[in-house]
């Protein structure tokens, strides 16, 4: 058994726990994840099984060990399901197997869905293709949907032609309002497989967007996007620069928008920070981003995270300091401009190429060491 319980979650592949987390936290389908992150469902549910096999390392994996990590994770059909609650029952190395991966899952985000294991024939299902057995899942964003293309994207952003040269920024304490986030700126069944699909604000005035909506806007981003990039990990190169300065990178498919209006900031090579941000337009149409990573390292006191626009000439621009440390959790939010900058930041998005977020110490005029960076969808539009 895994040294550590309590730990094994945490030290999945990325890939696999980011599978795994967007099952539980989402209560969806193989299926419909595979809609929502437009990539193969065969891809998610690879990802998944794996990271179930891998949370029990020093146990051989039964035979059907695939139906029982989806019966873990609710993506069976009620027949199904019985028939690998019959499994359970009657196979004690089964059994034995379910128990040690279900109790660090039941630890994860998400993790009160996991079924108890059967102690008689007529247990009932926790979930049934993905979803709780009683009541409703949220309902699909369709805004997050990796598909929704351009039409989202043109709701979400403005058409963008402006002066080569921005106006100047307002500088640290000006660049943003949002204070709490930052100071800114199935097929047939199978013997091992069953997979069926499902079909399923502001704080204040308008022109003041609260941070409360903008945090909650990244944490979307973190429940949805990241894992979508994690996922697809595989096929994306590294950034290859480490260092106090900042990088800028070159736009390609696989490591622009997710969506129009989405972007990824990846970090350094061999580190496992990860942003995504998203640009949407607000209810006062304005044009703001929210911003969320994980897998950061916590800053101490003394240091901040700043956000930054970067081009590959000129120099880069302060957008503004996270506000909000960064806890054990890894996790940041962050989300602007301030009401200040909101028609420069429109100009600003035309002028630079990428986002970084870098680690500085207080006060700092410069950008410190780049923790994540990515280029901007507007810079990937051509823009």
């Amino acid at each position: 058994m895994p040294a550590s319980r309590a730990t094994a979650f945490d030290r999945l592949a990325p890939d696999q726990r980011a599978a795994v987390e967007l099952v539980l936290r989402q209560g969806r389908s193989y299926g419909e994840l595979s809609d929502l992150l437009g990539m193969p469902e065969e891809t998610i549910r690879t990802r998944a099984r794996g990271g179930l096999a891998a949370l029990a390392p020093d146990l051989p994996a039964p035979t059907r060990s695939g139906e029982i990590a989806d019966w873990l994770l609710g993506q069976q059909s009620e027949a199904h399901a019985k028939r690998t609650r019959e499994l359970l029952l009657s196979d004690p190395t089964a059994h034995a197997w379910a128990a040690t991966v279900a109790a660090p899952l039941r630890e994860a985000a998400g993790g009160e869905a996991v079924p108890a294991l059967p102690t008689s024939p007529d247990a009932e299902p926790a979930r049934v293709n993905g979803k709780a057995k009683r009541g409703k899942p949220a309902p699909a964003d369709d805004s997050l949907r990796a598909g929704a293309g351009h039409d989202a994207a043109a709701r979400a952003i403005p058409d963008f032609g402006f002066d080569d040269d921005p106006p100047a920024p307002a500088g640290r304490d000006h660049a943003a309002q949002a204070r709490p986030a930052h100071r800114a700126a199935e097929p047939a069944d199978r013997d091992d497989d069953a997979r069926p699909r499902r079909a399923d604000d502001e704080r204040g005035s308008s022109s003041r967007l609260g941070g409360a909506l903008l945090i909650g806007a990244a944490v979307v981003v973190v429940a949805v996007v990241i894992a979508f990039v994690l996922l697809r990990g595989d096929d994306e190169p590294e950034t290859a620069s480490t260092g106090s300065d900042v990088p800028t990178q070159t736009a390609t498919p696989a490591t622009t928008a997710v969506g129009t209006a989405q972007f990824a900031l990846r970090g350094p090579a061999g580190s496992s920070a990860i942003a995504l941000g998203q640009l949407f337009r607000a209810g006062d149409d304005t044009v703001r981003f929210a911003i969320a990573g994980q897998g950061i390292e916590p800053n101490a006191d003394g240091e901040r995270y700043s956000i930054w626009l970067t081009r590959k000439s000129g120099k880069p621009l302060l957008l503004g300091d996270v506000n909000a440390p960064v806890g054990r959790d890894g996790q940041l939010t962050a989300a602007g401009p301030g009401n200040d900058d909101t028609d420069a930041f429109v100009q600003w998005l035309q002028t630079y190429d990428s986002m970084a977020i870098t680690l500085d110490a207080k006060g700092a005029k410069e950008p410190g060491k780049v923790i994540v960076t990515g280029p901007l969808p507007t810079a990937a539009a051509g823009g």
